[in-house]
């Protein structure tokens, strides 16, 4: 069992490794992460993510409706409730409160799901991924988007600078492409696989690209063991998946439905919100440390909830 999970979370930390040694040879700077991190945001993973919608058969999505709640529960409301105590009780900007909610509430489910998740789940894994996929990137990433915007536009006054801010962050690539591929998929529209083959090859790079720069990040920032990442880091790994558990079991829910949500939840932090704290220049050491942290610690988290699924 150990071997399963380690090989699968093996490449995640190389990776990250690799990226970090290319920044440590002075190969690549913080700019190349940068530039590395826009063409995943608006080009790689749109592309992966309109493939992995359109890919998947109606009938396949509509009979997942039970995994969509429960991941978005499982993402939404930790989410909400960081994003409250980070700017209320702790009094952080709004923008780092939502890079923090995003961080504790979000998993790298479009990132690494697919090379974590296969060896245990099999071929269910790839819907699993495509479902998580749609309730991240049409519920968290706008709510992360529309508060960092809002936190960078304190000039717009009243509804209509809302508007305008809701409106730039529901038109960046990563939230159009889910929904393209939805509404494809529930119109019945056949999307030829000669057009999604020219997709494959750029999606196929976000989780290499996408962790590479990370690392590169990882050895810009310099991770260091502080109470927010160690934190964030119990309650990504721990905390999220294990109430998920308790929870449906309390509820009488058994099989693959449990195994299926609760190792998606367990997955490590992704490298989405390194991006986007690059891209608005907020939070970005916590976020690095973060994100390696939580990528060590989940070959032993995993494991555990694999033990538990007997």
């Amino acid at each position: 069992m150990i071997d399963t999970v380690v090989g699968a979370l093996l490449p995640v930390v190389v990776t990250l490794l690799f990226g970090a040694l290319a920044g440590w040879l002075h190969d690549a700077d913080q700019k190349v992460a940068t530039a590395l991190n826009m063409v995943v945001l608006h080009y790689a993973l749109p592309a992966a993510l309109f493939v992995g919608t359109v890919s998947t058969p109606r009938d396949t999505l509509l009979q997942q409706w039970p995994l969509a709640l429960v991941l978005l529960a499982g993402m939404a409301v930790p989410f909400a409730g960081t994003c409250l105590v980070m700017r209320h009780v702790l009094h952080r900007s709004l923008g780092v409160a939502a890079l923090r909610a995003m961080g504790y509430g979000l998993p790298a489910i479009p990132f690494t799901g697919i090379p974590i998740l296969s060896p245990l789940l099999g071929q269910q894994a790839v819907i699993v991924v495509a479902v998580g996929a749609c309730v991240i990137n049409i519920v968290i990433v706008p709510a992360t988007l529309l508060l960092i915007e809002l936190d960078g536009n304190k000039g717009g006054d009243g509804a209509p600078g809302v508007l305008s801010v809701l409106g730039k962050a529901l038109l960046q690539p990563i939230v159009v492409a889910p929904v393209v591929g939805l509404v494809a998929v529930f119109s019945g529209l056949k999307v030829p696989s000669l057009a999604l083959d020219g997709f494959r090859l750029l999606a196929s790079s976000v989780g290499g690209v996408s962790l590479f720069a990370s690392g590169l990040v990882l050895q810009g920032q310099k991770p260091a063991l502080s109470w927010p990442a160690s934190l964030l880091t119990f309650a990504r790994n721990m905390l999220i998946p294990g109430i998920t558990f308790v929870a449906l079991r309390a509820l009488g829910v058994n099989g693959g439905l449990v195994k299926a949500s609760v190792l998606a939840l367990a997955l490590p932090a992704g490298p989405m919100q390194i991006t986007l704290a690059m891209r608005y220049e907020a939070d970005k050491q916590e976020q690095a440390s973060y994100l390696l942290f939580s990528s060590l610690l989940s070959v032993l988290t995993i494991a555990l909830f694999i033990v538990l699924f007997g």
